[in-house]
């Protein structure tokens, strides 16, 4: 195993030569440097989320989201020809819960609506709060993905934060060039999270959100909990694993090449192989091994918003 893992650092460090931070690579239209620690990437992918017609219709007609209305219930409902939350404001015991149902969607995509979505449907109400995602404007999502030395409550050496702008994916990377830059980076990243309505991430429940707060809490820093966030991580495991098998295991990697069809990528860093690659940087002050790296980042950040995608579009198809 040791062998393995030296071949493969070897190996990299082979392909990161001649590189530069700012250099385009298969899946980025442009890269532009702005200063030593952003890197501002146009991507070539577009992404679309719902409209906020077609998550108000959606939801509309979602009636277990009711406080009181079950599966079964739902279903004699429907059979009385009570088909939406608006029907149901005038049924003679489910009104006020019809009412604060509507409340909660007119409030937007909070953490409040996510988690009563997930309590009150499981599995298919965490389905449902991809819907949410149409609850706002496409600019205010952000998708975010961090990369660390490894172990729990080590440095985090870059943060990648994808944006839409008219359906265009781009992706903006902050970078800690030393270890010692780590509060400045923490303090852009979460400066810049602040003016987003939403945060997607994968597994940013268990690992990107507790991580970052460590950090923040490590150095002093102010607290930083988004307005709402989406972890994808389950939801994609409970669709494409559990009801749906189309993959043996959510890796991201595996999402990537199985479920998106993407290629391999020219030169693919596994994400054990981060950590190492930082400390070569730090070693040799090979920008190449950095690119490698944001490419990775990038690749994730890329990833995450495609499946947030298909996901969406299997929700809307879910509850026409």
């Amino acid at each position: 195993m040791e062998d393995y893992i030296a071949w493969t650092i070897q190996h990299l460090c082979d392909q990161a030569k001649g590189r530069k931070l700012a250099d385009c690579s298969e899946m980025s239209a442009s890269c532009e440097l702005l200063a030593w620690g952003l890197l501002h990437r146009c991507t070539a992918k577009k992404v679309s989320l719902p409209t906020a017609e077609e998550a108000r219709v959606r939801f509309s007609r979602l009636l277990e989201m009711v406080r009181g209305v079950g599966p079964v219930r739902a279903k004699r409902l429907r059979e009385s020809e009570i088909e939406t939350l608006e029907q149901l404001e005038s049924h003679p015991y489910l009104a006020v819960a019809a009412k604060e149902a509507q409340a909660m969607l007119r409030g937007g995509p909070t953490q409040a609506l996510l988690r009563h979505l997930g309590r009150k449907l499981g599995g298919q109400g965490r389905f449902a709060s991809l819907l949410a995602l149409g609850l706002t404007s496409p600019d205010e999502v952000a998708w975010l993905d961090l990369e660390t030395l490894g172990l729990f409550n080590s440095v985090i050496f870059m943060a990648g934060v994808g944006h839409l702008e008219k359906g265009k994916l781009f992706v903006e990377q902050y970078l800690a060039k030393a270890p010692e830059e780590e509060p400045l980076l923490l303090e852009r990243l979460t400066e810049r999270l602040a003016a987003f309505q939403v945060v997607v991430t994968y597994n940013g429940t268990a690992a990107d959100l507790p991580w970052l707060r460590q950090r923040l809490y490590y150095h002093g820093l102010a607290d930083f909990e988004p307005r709402c966030h989406l972890d994808l991580f389950p939801l994609l495991r409970w669709r494409y694993v559990r009801q749906e098998p189309r993959l043996t295991s959510a890796s991201l990697a595996r999402v990537r090449r199985e479920l998106l069809g993407w290629p391999e990528p020219v030169c693919e860093v596994p994400g054990w192989a981060v950590p190492h690659l930082y400390h070569a940087w730090m070693e040799k002050s090979s920008e190449g091994l950095l690119a490698l790296i944001a490419d990775h980042n990038r690749d994730d950040v890329c990833a995450t918003a495609t499946a947030s995608q298909l996901l969406a579009e299997e929700a809307l198809k879910a509850w026409t």
